[in-house]
């Protein structure tokens, strides 16, 4: 059962320009950030957001297209990849229908990269941010 977002204490947007990504251009128009820059997280707006947390942080994703006039069929979060900072039962996992929000926990210390898959506009598109648990 995914964490409910109203509990989470660490908050991840995914702020997508679709418009890249419909010329082909990758990850291009991916921008992520956090709330944590007071506590050390680095690359906010850009796809190699590292976000700083305590142990045992729950966090929560959240996928929003930049254009309020896109169509949110089109904005989805495919899947967060495996990470060692998940532990073993911090996977994130899909929090609503629309899969346009994902909660997990952080369960082990040191930095970890992990892969967020998003599907925008029927692509596929994969960044790679990471976390630092303390």
């Amino acid at each position: 059962m995914a964490i409910t977002p109203s509990t989470c204490d660490v908050f991840i947007q995914v702020w997508v320009d679709i418009n890249p990504i419909i010329q082909g251009q990758g990850s291009e128009g991916v921008y992520l950030v956090d709330n944590r820059v007071s506590s050390g997280s680095t690359g906010g707006g850009t796809s190699a957001l590292d976000t700083n947390c305590t142990n045992n942080s729950t966090v929560c994703w959240q996928i929003i297209p930049i254009d309020p006039n896109a169509d949110l069929t089109q904005f989805q979060i495919q899947s967060i990849g495996n990470s060692n900072a998940w532990g073993n039962t911090g996977q994130p996992q899909s929090a609503s229908r629309d899969n346009t929000i994902f909660t997990g926990q952080v369960e082990n210390t040191g930095s970890a990269p992990y892969s967020l898959a998003l599907d925008v506009n029927f692509t596929t598109v994969t960044v790679n941010p990471s976390v630092t648990v303390s």
